[in-house]
């Protein structure tokens, strides 16, 4: 990922957990639990950070 003059270095991490799941810091805006068939609709209903697309995405497919 990255344009001109621009790159981004990032590392994507697996944790598995029951939850409850709390973002206490404000910097998260929204938490959902999305069934992998219903992924591309949820996306489709929903803005999400590009870079989350571009990064992670192909991660989970």
């Amino acid at each position: 990922m990255g344009g001109p003059g621009v790159r981004l270095n990032a590392r994507v991490y697996l944790a598995r957990v029951d939850g409850p799941f709390t973002c206490p810091d404000g910097e998260v805006v929204e938490v959902a639990t999305v069934p992998r068939p219903g992924w591309d609709r949820w996306l489709a209903a929903h803005d999400v950070c590009p870079d989350s697309l571009d990064l992670v995405l192909p991660l989970l497919r």
